[in-house]
């Protein structure tokens, strides 16, 4: 799965008996670069390891996927104007699993050493998700972000009344769009969003607001995370301390991560995050979700209960101060609807899931 197209070219490559080494040129004027430790810009340890199995891949001519890496240390900061050659040492091949020892040098100097076990990949399809309702300040904005990272993006316009059709008219090239006058909810939006992706026959979709407060680079971060946790649904946790973090959010946050734990058993520190890596073939439930602010929670309840693995990993968060804040959370009406679900999901753990989720083991592990 490729992920960080452009981001940088091979110059040259040579193959002698015992090693391959490969000089590359980093894309300086890459998007990533603005938002990694702007102003001194280094290059993220993740794109280094990306880099070195699609290397890897293009010698061998297929396309691979880490699923076990060993003894990875970054030894010197990799600047965009730098030139650096990889060197792959010990390759062995064996089956659709491939090996080798790598080290990244520039000259004498060393930037990185790893040891990484590979696979051929599967054939995965990747999209980005952006529901957006009246989100025309920063749509624009998060459309190209993303781009950097997933060149495939479906926006959801949920019946929005601002400017946001125009901005999405002046997009029509780089997205696809789903879109229906009247405003039905998140949860319908993506609900439109994954069906559409299944219509266009991609397999994994990533969801991420429209309203600016995630960031694009944490795509990496999910994507990583799906080669070692599996098909299933990986949760952008946000941190709940953050400074500008509204306080009826947290509360909401916390009140609802309690109840998903007793309905399903599985601890997840943010279960109201929009930021998620959705396996599509992993999804239950769809004619089930409601169509607001608390479809989310039923996505991860009714994906545990089916016995969806359900991961999560960290990713940051901007809030805006609260004068420049555009938030369609409202605390009193979502947060009885979020306590009537809850007090349904708690019977319907009782009688189905609790029961299912059980014979899923048994059957598992027999």
């Amino acid at each position: 799965m490729k992920l960080i197209d452009n981001f940088f070219e091979i110059v040259s490559a040579e193959t002698t008996a015992d090693e391959y080494r490969c000089r590359v040129r980093m894309n300086a004027a890459h998007y990533l670069y603005g938002v990694h430790f702007p102003g001194n810009p280094v290059t993220p340890g993740v794109c280094l390891v990306q880099m070195a199995t699609e290397i890897l891949g293009k010698k061998y001519g297929k396309e691979l996927q880490l699923f076990r890496s060993r003894s990875i240390k970054f030894k010197h900061p990799l600047l965009p104007g730098d030139e650096p050659t990889f060197v792959f040492t010990k390759v062995k091949t064996a089956d659709d699993t491939m090996s080798a020892n790598v080290d990244i040098v520039c000259g004498q100097t060393q930037f990185a050493t790893m040891s990484l076990q590979c696979k051929a990949a599967e054939q995965r399809r990747l999209c980005t998700i952006i529901p957006t309702y009246n989100n025309a300040a920063t749509l624009a904005q998060v459309v190209e972000s993303v781009r950097n990272y997933c060149s495939d993006v479906i926006v959801v316009n949920d019946g929005s009344t601002d400017a946001t059709a125009n901005v999405l008219a002046s997009l029509s090239d780089k997205v696809t769009i789903v879109a229906y006058e009247r405003n039905r909810g998140k949860g319908h939006a993506l609900v439109a969003g994954f069906r559409k992706a299944l219509e266009m026959g991609f397999t994994h979709a990533i969801t991420i607001d429209a309203d600016g407060q995630h960031f694009a680079d944490d795509i990496l971060s999910l994507t990583d995370a799906l080669s070692t946790c599996g098909n299933g649904i990986i949760v952008g946790a946000r941190n709940l301390t953050e400074e500008n973090m509204p306080r009826q959010n947290t509360f909401a946050n916390k009140f609802s991560n309690f109840w998903f734990r007793l309905q399903t058993g599985v601890n997840l520190p943010d279960t109201q995050s929009g930021y998620r890596l959705y396996t599509l073939s992993a999804l239950h439930g769809l004619s089930l979700i409601t169509s607001r602010y608390e479809a989310e929670l039923e996505l991860l309840v009714y994906a545990a209960w089916a016995g969806v693995s359900i991961a999560w990993v960290p990713v940051k968060v901007y809030y805006p101060p609260a004068d420049e804040r555009v938030s369609h959370f409202r605390p009193v009406y979502d947060f009885v609807r979020i306590s009537i679900l809850n007090t349904v999901f708690c019977a319907a753990a009782l009688v189905y899931g609790y029961p299912r989720r059980l014979l899923g083991k048994m059957f598992h592990s027999a």
